[in-house]
This record gives C-alpha cells, sequence and structure tokens, in this order.
C-alpha cells in the first residue's frame, strides 16, 4: 500500500463528534435500550444522551444497579465510538470512576464485576473480574461477547462453539454486520491469520466461524489481546511459527509474518495508529489488508473481491471503511487511463459515499471529482 492510500485511510476514519443534549427532568420512563457496539451501539450522540439519561435514574435511584451499568457501558461505548474503537486515558479515567462507584454501591454484585472486567481490559486481571460476573449471572446477555472473547483467549474449543452460537441466537449483533463480516473474510487468502479490532468484527466473525462452519482456515486474531503473552505464544503456535514469539505491538505482526509461511492481514477496522506503523507494507485487497515486506500487486485480488462484497451500508462506522478499497481501484483505474472502468465506479463510490454521509470527505481528498 502506498502513502498516498494509506493517508485515505486515516482521512476516511470514522470518529464520531461528541453530542451533547439536555437530559430530561424523569428519566425512569426514557429509560433507553442498551447497545454495544456490535449490537448498533455505535453512534457517539446517542450513546452519550443514554449515559445522560442513566445518570438522570442513577440520581432518583442511587441503588439501581441496572442503571449504573447501563450508565457505565454507555460511556464506554460512547468514548470508543468517538475514538475510532480506542478510549483514550480521560475518559478511562472517568470510566474508572464510575466502575468504583459501582463497586462502591454494590460490592460483589455483577454489575460491579462487569463493570470492572471493562475497565481492567484488556490486562489479563481483567478475566479475574469476569469469572466474578459469570459466577454471579451466568445467564445474563451481557455476558455473551465477553465470554466468547474469552474461550477463544484461553483456546476451549467447546466453549467458543458454545458462545458462537449464543452470539447468533441471542447476541442481537446488527444484521448488517454479518454482511460486512462476510466482505471482511472474502477479503483475505486461505489459511490466513487475520488481525482485527475487536468487538465489531473479532465476535462476528468468530461466530461466523465456529457457529457456521465459514472460513475455519482463517486464524483470527483480537489485537487488543496481544498484550497478554500467553495469548501472544497461542497465536504464534497455531500459525506454525518458527523460533520465539516477540513482544506486543507491531514488532509481533512483522515477526509472525516472517517466521509462517501463512498470509498475514489486518482488519481495516484496526485503529490509524497502528496504520501508520507499518503504512508501507500493507496492501488493500478489501476489508482487508495483506501484510507484505515486499511489493504485491494488490489489484487483481482488490477488483475481484470488490465485486464480491455485498458493501453493507447499514453496519455502522465499519461500513465507512468500504470507501478505501473503492477509493483505491477508482485511482488505479484512473492512472491505468482505463475511463470505462472508472466512470463506472465512480457512480458507485458516489452512491455509496452518500449513503455514508461521505460524500464530501471524497471530494476533499480529490477521490471524487466535484
Amino acid at each position: 500500500m502506498s502513502r498516498t492510500t494509506i493517508s485515505l485511510l486515516l482521512l476516511l476514519a470514522t470518529g464520531f463528534a461528541y453530542g451533547q443534549t439536555e437530559t430530561p427532568a424523569k428519566a425512569e420512563q426514557m429509560a433507553p435500550v442498551m447497545q454495544d457496539p456490535y449490537q448498533g451501539g455505535w453512534q457517539a450522540e446517542d450513546q452519550t444522551r443514554n449515559a445522560n439519561l442513566w445518570g438522570v435514574l442513577v440520581e432518583e435511584q442511587p441503588a439501581n444497579n441496572d442503571a449504573l451499568l447501563n450508565q457505565y457501558r454507555s460511556e464506554r461505548n460512547a468514548s470508543l465510538a468517538r475514538n475510532s474503537g480506542t478510549i483514550p486515558p480521560a475518559d478511562q479515567a472517568n470510566l474508572d470512576v464510575l466502575a468504583d462507584r459501582i463497586g462502591t454501591v454494590a460490592p460483589n454484585s455483577f454489575e460491579a464485576h462487569l463493570a470492572q472486567f471493562y475497565s481492567q481490559f484488556p490486562a489479563p486481571g481483567a478475566f479475574a473480574e469476569l469469572d466474578h460476573a459469570i459466577a454471579k449471572g451466568s445467564d445474563r446477555n451481557e455476558l455473551i461477547g465477553p465470554q466468547l472473547m474469552n474461550a477463544v483467549r484461553t483456546s476451549n474449543s467447546s466453549e467458543t462453539v458454545r458462545w458462537s452460537k449464543a452470539l447468533k441466537s441471542e447476541g442481537n449483533v446488527a444484521a448488517d454486520l454479518w454482511k460486512l463480516t462476510d466482505d471482511m473474510l472474502i477479503s483475505v487468502e486461505k489459511d490466513a491469520i487475520l488481525f482485527t479490532a475487536g468487538e465489531m468484527d473479532a465476535y462476528p466473525a468468530w461466530a461466523k466461524q465456529y457457529a457456521d462452519g465459514v472460513r475455519k482456515d482463517v486464524l483470527i486474531v483480537d489485537e487488543r489481546l496481544l498484550v497478554d503473552a500467553a495469548y501472544r505464544q497461542q497465536v504464534w503456535t497455531s500459525a506454525g511459527a518458527r523460533g520465539a514469539a516477540t513482544a506486543a505491538g507491531p514488532a509481533f505482526i512483522g515477526a509472525l509474518a516472517s517466521a509462517t509461511k501463512r498470509p498475514v492481514f489486518l482488519s481495516l477496522a484496526l485503529g490509524p495508529d497502528l496504520v501508520k506503523t507499518m503504512r508501507d507494507r500493507l496492501y488493500v485487497t478489501g476489508l482487508a489488508a495483506r501484510y507484505s515486506p515486499v511489493l504485491l500487486d494488490n489489484i487483481p485480488t482488490l477488483e475481484r473481491n470488490w465485486k464480491a462484497m455485498k458493501k453493507a451500508t447499514a453496519a455502522g462506522p465499519l461500513a465507512r471503511n468500504y470507501l478505501l478499497p473503492g477509493s483505491i481501484l477508482l485511482m488505479h483505474y484512473r492512472a491505468a487511463g482505463d475511463e470505462e472502468k472508472a466512470s463506472l465506479l465512480e457512480y458507485e463510490l458516489r452512491l455509496l459515499a452518500g449513503k455514508l454521509g461521505a460524500t464530501n470527505s471524497l471530494i476533499k481528498t480529490g477521490v471524487l471529482q466535484h
């Protein structure tokens, strides 16, 4: 991938604006439906409003454990949406205060342990809190996603299948995320290793694999968990890599690619900070990018995958990732002087950008010509 295409990726990265809203005097009758990002809770404005509503309800009912936890989760989801899937230190500090408050109001409760799980994540100690939360409320739907991740983290195949099926049947995953997941999986080669960002791309991809039997050849890695040396070793071993596993971060990805015969890909959902560190070694193939230290011609693969993708525009912020492969392909057609293909793709990309509210962004970057 060239520096030009990486610049496009950084410009097109989604970050929703922070929404200021007035909170009603009474929130009990207006308590919102709680959604995690993979369920559709991906709008920062909505999540901030929800956190305010839950906060008013907490003021009215200080011992309402559900309201306390939902206020915490809404604040967390708002931060993730504002910051392209990451939580900055200032927001994390505020979340830690909320988690401690839950622990004070309802010590040793399901809500207190789940809040601590999220506050400590991805440190290994977070999973002790998850175990405590499971002991307090094993049938709670809030645990489906975390238990799936933990099953994969600990290489527990039976539990991975169990929670993959639960995510499919009870997880309320946003419908278009399933379609986007299919598009991500067709973007990688056979026996690929795919590094993912987490809840919105890893969870549905694991469920596709272990509940539906789709693309079982792909090793899906949750990049967030690479802080855990045991998980890094598990990934290293599963990849059939030679030598010893390296430290976390971009160096791990590069070292793994050099130590295994399997092709390595990165989900486009991964944040720009990680992508920037390896921008000259990434080649976009759809909703993923192939890592390679040597020059690759990715255009034939990208062209084939673009035609095959469903282009799920109602998949929240991840839907904007379709703009990058489309833009790269369009610029290639223009550079090659293929006016017919360029014209058809520009029309398609303009329609796609219109649905995603990204027309002005593509005009500013020169992808769309007025």
